[in-house]
């Protein structure tokens, strides 16, 4: 079946039809509804031959060509995929059934219903070939096939049975206006079907939609005539014998398409074939590089929870066990792993990795396990998981994290240690000052006024180191009270404008009035505010400081603007990390931990608000203070 080349087998789709097919059979439907036409009007409407079994012979014949077209256009379907050819099957299949009832029908009323029915259930299922979800809902709702040839048995056996609970359709030979009326409507039915097989034909230029074209008129042109003919006369003898040509001759078309049909099916099978083969030699390149790699690498039946494949790696840890489940393999569980990440990777997440970490207990190493979906070899998605150790990363993560601990702890233990010293010194130093003890000299009184400020910023120091450790570690208490801002930074103004004003430099506020209060620890936002004015006012020679409130929808804005040296770019993002001072100038000296303004982030953070800072070098620097109405 596979010995013809892709080349020789591409060529099957453009071999040109024979020239009957493109001729014979358009020129054939021309000539019959002429004919037709002709022996309508000139021969005249009598009794031509009564024979009820060669009627019987003409429609059961007609029934069984139907029927094998219908199967016919469905087998074509499974291997051309047309959006037409399971509509046209549904209605030959349908008109059939009713035609194979009517040939049975003794004669009366329930034998021109049932060829009524025939051609009006024929006209109604190719007239919704106009309807693209009704063609695309043939593919996958089988309650479309179902109901019309439920309908269809259900109503030849009903005609079959109770004929006379039929309607009058023919009377002395002559069908009644009812009758007429019905082939009336199938044959306009059977127009608008053609309709749109004229549009297929212009867009596709497939010559099996003129055929179904010229067939929709022929069956047009019958059903629009028929009634008009009388039982048994001539024209009523030449609208059965066409009908039954149509069917033959579509019947031919199939017969002498076949071959091209296999060819297409050959074609098809053999390009499965090579992309079967396609899909292999990619599946064992993958199986290879997967055993190249040192990370152990698995795949798993996600339902089964089946192992399908181990690579090199992973069997040095757990020897071969494809087959096994892995929950038992890998973790010696008696069920799935309650932390599987299927839910992770596979429905509305397939397509997406999933990383985790875990500990495995008895290999006693740290994983960083990397999942995702991928298809096996029989089509189907699969688990895939490859684990990366991390054992040493996670070593050194623990040895840094002690490392901290025990620099935090000595950094506490020695600022807590520094306190009572420095208590009593600076106790000792007020003493001999205010000259409680003696009196002192000029020279002894200024060295000891230095003693006494360097105490002050050594125990501003330790505070700051003491701060930032209990907010690491979240042990600063936080008392969270519905507060004035303004009344906050009132009090900041107050106790820092002597400050400014030794340097001679202004301090002003800009308050909005309507403010509402907002829940805070007034301690800690009173902190954070004095330590952003205490460095400006260091940093800032000329002008001075403006602090400005602003409330929106979400909360309350605090800026502090300065009219400073400003920032360089680069140091912005250590403004506010721990153990960082900035320098505006080569010549500026600074003093301090390094401590202010990495203090101020975590005391906003605990707040859930946002502190930055917009600044340029020579223009000053705006502190922004962002804080929420709610914390949560």
């Amino acid at each position: 079946m596979f010995e013809k080349s892709e080349k020789d087998h591409s060529k099957v789709l453009i071999n040109p039809k024979k020239k009957f097919h493109y001729y014979g059979v358009p020129v054939l439907f021309l000539i019959i509804p002429v004919l037709s036409v002709i022996i309508y009007k000139v021969v005249p409407h009598v009794e031509f031959i009564k024979n009820i079994q060669l009627h019987t012979l003409i429609e059961a014949f007609g029934s069984v060509v139907a029927l094998f077209v219908a199967v016919i256009f469905f087998k074509r379907e499974r291997v051309e995929q047309s959006e037409y050819f399971l509509i046209i099957a549904l209605g030959f299949l349908c008109m059939g059934i009713l035609k194979a009832f009517h040939s049975a029908c003794p004669i009366g009323n329930s034998f021109v219903f049932l060829h009524i029915m025939a051609g009006l259930t024929g006209s109604m299922i190719f007239s919704l070939a106009w309807w693209p979800a009704f063609r695309r809902a043939l593919h996958y709702n089988i309650y479309l096939y179902i109901v019309p040839i439920s309908i269809s048995v259900f109503t030849g056996v009903f005609a079959f049975v109770f004929p006379e609970k039929m309607p009058l359709l023919i009377n002395d030979a002559l069908y009644t206006d009812l009758a007429n009326n019905l082939h009336f409507l199938a044959g306009v039915l059977f127009l608008f079907s053609a309709l749109r097989f004229i549009v297929v034909f212009q867009d596709t230029g497939a010559f099996e939609s003129f055929l179904l074209l010229c067939l929709m008129l022929l069956f047009a042109l019958t059903e629009l005539t028929f009634g008009y003919s009388a039982l048994w006369s001539i024209q009523w003898w030449v609208w059965h014998v066409l009908g039954l040509v149509a069917y033959l001759v579509m019947l031919r078309f199939l017969f002498t398409d076949y071959e091209g049909l296999m060819d297409r099916l050959n074609l098809y099978l053999f390009q499965a074939k090579k992309s079967e083969e396609r899909l292999k030699k990619e599946h064992e390149r993958l199986i290879a590089i997967f055993d190249s790699m040192n990370e152990p690498i698995y795949i798993a039946d996600p339902d089964s929870y089946e192992i399908l494949y181990l690579n090199e790696a992973a069997k040095r840890f757990w020897g071969n066990s494809v087959g096994q489940k892995c929950f038992i393999v890998f973790h010696n569980f008696d069920s799935p792993c309650f932390f599987c990440s299927n839910e992770a990777i596979f429905g509305k997440n397939q397509g997406r990795s999933y990383v985790w970490e875990f500990y495995h207990e008895t290999l006693k190493k740290w994983f960083r396990n990397i999942d995702r979906a991928i298809p096996w070899t029989d089509g189907k998605m699969v688990r895939f998981q490859m684990a990366v150790s991390i054992d040493d990363a996670k070593k050194a993560e623990q040895t840094i994290k002690e490392t901290t601990d025990m620099k935090s702890k000595f950094i506490s233990m020695a600022s807590h240690e520094l306190r009572t010293p420095l208590a009593t010194i600076k106790e000792s130093v007020d003493l001999v000052l205010d000259g409680i003890v003696g009196g002192l000299t000029e020279k002894q009184s200024h060295i000891l006024g230095i003693t006494k400020n360097n105490i002050k910023r050594l125990a501003r120091l330790v505070n700051d180191i003491l701060d930032f450790q209990r907010l690491q570690s979240g042990k600063m208490p936080f008392y969270f009270k519905e507060q004035d801002v303004n009344e906050i930074i009132s009090h900041v103004h107050e106790t820092m404008k002597s400050a400014a004003d030794q340097k001679q430099l202004y301090f002003n506020l800009d308050l909005q009035s309507d403010l509402p209060k907002i829940s805070c620890d007034k301690d800690k936002i009173t902190q954070v505010i004095i330590n952003i004015v205490h460095n400006a006012i260091k940093f800032v020679d000329s002008g001075g400081i403006v602090i400005t409130t602003e409330g929106n929808k979400k909360g309350i804005e605090i800026l502090v603007q300065d009219s400073g040296p400003g920032i360089k770019k680069e140091d912005k993002q250590k403004l506010f990390k721990t153990f960082e001072q900035l320098r505006p100038n080569e010549n500026t000296e600074t003093k301090g931990t390094g401590l202010g303004l990495a203090i101020s982030k975590e005391i906003i953070t605990e707040h859930k608000g946002k502190i930055w800072v917009e600044s340029k070098l020579g223009k000053g620097s705006v502190f922004n203070i962002s804080l929420p109405f709610t914390r949560s």
